[in-house]
């Protein structure tokens, strides 16, 4: 089931924006009549989940159509996945989810009797000697 994202701290001259949200993935649409896709640059700031989309063309009638536009995507959007097409004046840019909820095992092998006594001494992960840890499951 997809369901439409409010305003994300976008900045936009006058183009009409659509983010949708899907299981999978986000899709974001700009409307930029007139501009081709030859004439757009795209520009992704990693550090900001920012994608800068810029773009000028002459119309026929021969005024200038430009498009600045600043869109923030959400934190848990996969950068290396976004792709772009453009169609009908519209320009979509694609972007699979990143899973932050996931499990991860981690298993912690026995230590034997000298490490345990070591580990004991320094006190740094005080233990017994009559006690030994065989496995765990963490959640992060």
């Amino acid at each position: 089931m997809a369901k439409e994202l409010s305003d994300r701290g976008s900045r936009s001259t006058n183009n009409y924006q659509n983010v949708v949200e899907t299981e999978e993935k986000y899709i974001v649409s700009i409307d930029i009549p007139g501009i081709s896709s030859s004439d757009l640059k795209i520009i992704v700031q990693d550090d900001l989940k920012v994608v800068k989309i810029s773009g000028k063309t002459i119309l026929p009638s021969q005024c200038e159509r430009c498009l600045d536009t600043e869109i923030k995507l959400p934190k848990n959007i996969d950068l290396g996945s976004l792709s772009a097409n453009v169609s009908d004046g519209i320009l979509n840019l694609e972007g699979k989810k990143i899973n932050f909820g996931r499990t991860i095992t981690v298993n912690i092998q026995n230590r034997n009797k000298d490490e345990q006594r070591l580990v004991a001494a320094s006190n740094k992960f005080p233990t017994s000697a009559n006690k030994t840890i065989e496995h765990h499951s963490l959640t992060f």
